[in-house]
């Protein structure tokens, strides 16, 4: 029975390290997309804020999808198309 305690143990702390992984990955999704964009460079930003959004659905965090389409807000009135600057 301790056998099973064990090994149960381990699998949730390696789901958990995986959820905790995906989350690093948008922040740094998010920390590059803001670099690129302070850069001027609006293509890289554009690029990685959409990978961001396709891989947000693997991390429901609010406050990161929050900022996730906050810049991409931004970014499309940059590119001044504001119908999509709205949703």
């Amino acid at each position: 029975m301790a056998k099973y305690c064990v090994y149960l143990w381990m699998i949730l702390g390696l789901l958990s390290t995986n959820v905790y992984a995906q989350k690093n990955d948008l922040e740094k999704q998010l920390k590059q997309a803001y670099t690129a964009r302070l850069k001027g460079d609006y293509d890289r930003n554009f690029q990685l804020l959409q990978e961001a959004e396709d891989d947000s659905t693997s991390n429901p965090d609010p406050l990161l999808l929050a900022k996730l389409y906050a810049e991409l807000s931004k970014q499309y009135l940059v590119f001044s198309d504001y119908d999509k600057a709205k949703s």
